[in-house]
């Protein structure tokens, strides 16, 4: 079984969640990368990525995400990761991109950290 990036979307009240599932590698770096273009418009003001369906996380998907956050010049409150799967968050904690984005446990939490 093939575990090929998807990526839904839904944006509301200035804030667009993207929840990613599959491998974002070498393979499904380019995917995330040309969905993320067609179903984000830029009038979002914050960015959560919900990666709990999420299997994989290798270099190229770094770097996607790495570009990602230099896009948002170091807003780190604008860009959150929630709902990582153990395997995934071993990869962000060990690279230092915890430093880039705001990780958290949930959906429900990074809706809520602005009133935290």
């Amino acid at each position: 079984m093939e575990d090929t990036m998807k990526l839904e979307t839904s944006q509301n009240d200035g804030v667009m969640i993207v929840r990613a599932s599959g491998r974002l590698d070498a393979e499904g770096a380019g995917e995330f990368v040309v969905q993320l273009r067609e179903q984000c418009d830029g009038t979002a003001k914050k960015l959560i990525l919900d990666f709990s369906g999420l299997t994989e996380l290798g270099s190229a998907g770094l770097r996607v995400l790495y570009q990602l956050s230099k896009k948002a010049k170091g807003a780190r409150d604008c860009l959150l990761v929630a709902g990582m799967r153990p395997c995934v968050r071993e990869v962000f904690d060990d690279t230092g991109f915890v430093a880039l984005y705001k990780v958290v446990d949930s959906i429900d939490e990074c809706l809520h950290a602005d009133h935290a």
